[in-house]
Parts: structure tokens; sequence; C-alpha cells
């Protein structure tokens, strides 16, 4: 995370010692690997090779709570020239009412750079529970200026957490970054306060 990022969006948030107790309570620890799976499956006799691009993502720490996200927007995908994306913005009121992290992967320079600003703001886009289908944003890591659009192409849903805290649209997506083709997710997060009476 890029430092006068984190202190930016901290300057939005009522300072007290409560609040810095809380957020070294809530703290969390998140790694993410983006990677390549290499597979063969056989349908009908027949051989099929894919190579597919991937992320794995792992978060933990003393507290992890559900309830407490209000809901984010996290974009994740990979450009044709190999550069690999983060950008993300989360609402979590019991520590941040907006927060704003990822990086950018730079294939050919082979570095890794904190997204130092964003543009996409939660309350203009899906406020009431359906993301956007087809939008655009801009971003900046390592000195470059990212603009991204978004078009999604299906949106699989699902609630996660023990009491379905959370409802999750997990958008499959085509993106353009800097007129360079690309592809990934968008996943948005909601905090869902019916529980397990959803139907579908």
């Amino acid at each position: 995370m890029d430092p006068l990022r984190l202190a930016s969006d901290m300057a939005y948030e009522p300072w007290s010692k409560s609040y810095f107790d809380t957020l070294q309570k809530v703290h969390q620890t998140h790694y993410e690997q983006f990677g390549t799976l290499r597979a063969k499956a056989t349908i009908g006799g027949k051989v099929f090779d894919f190579k597919l691009d991937t992320l794995r993502d792992h978060s933990f720490g003393e507290f992890r709570e559900w309830r407490t996200f209000k809901r984010y927007g996290c974009h994740w995908f990979t450009t044709a020239d190999g550069d690999h994306f983060n950008i993300s913005k989360i609402c979590c009121p019991i520590s941040f009412s907006r927060l704003t992290v990822g990086y950018v992967y730079s294939k050919k320079q082979r570095k890794l750079y904190p997204v130092t600003e964003c543009d996409l703001e939660l309350y203009q886009h899906g406020a009431f529970g359906n993301p956007p289908k087809d939008y655009a944003f801009t971003a900046k890591a390592g000195g470059e200026t990212y603009a991204v659009q978004v078009n999604v192409k299906d949106t699989p849903q699902f609630f996660i957490s023990k009491d379905w805290e959370a409802k999750i649209l997990e958008n499959l997506c085509t993106v353009t970054v800097n007129g360079v083709k690309g592809w990934g997710a968008a996943e948005w997060q909601y905090r869902n306060i019916q529980g397990k009476c959803i139907h579908y």
C-alpha cells in the first residue's frame, strides 16, 4: 500500500484513541499472487489445453468479520501485454469509510507499483446493490495514469460467511486499459442484513 494514499484515506476519519485502538484490533494481513494455470481436460474424448491467468489471495488477522464491511468494488485483471492490476475501493466503516488499495505489476519493468490515486467512488457506482455493467475510471501507479474501461459479460453471485453477512457479485469482464485489451473480474460486495432468507 502507498503510505500517502493510506494517510489520505485515514484523514477522512474522526481521530480518537478508540479509533486507533480499533484500527489495531481489526488489522488484516492480505496476500495476493497472480499466476498462470496450465491444464488439460478431456471432454467427449477430445483433449483441450488450457492456459489461464489466475489470482490467489488470502487474508488473515485476529479479527475477521464480514459484517463490518459495508461494500467494496475490487478489480483484478490482466492485459494482453502481460500487466496485472488490482484496483480496489473499500468501505468498512469500523476502520475506513473509504479506502483505496491495489497495485499494478508492469511486466515490461518487472516491478510492482502501489496504486496512489483512483477516481472510482463507491457512492457513484451501484449504490443500491446493482453494480454497473459498463463503466470507466482512472488510477495512478508508478507515475503512470491508467484509464480503465470495464464491460461486464456475466455475473455469478453468492453469499459468504456463517450468516451470509456478505453478498458477492463476481462480475466477469473484459477491460481496456490505455487502449490495451484485457480480462478479469470486478468483485462487488454488499452487506447483507437479510440473513439466510434470501431467495433467488
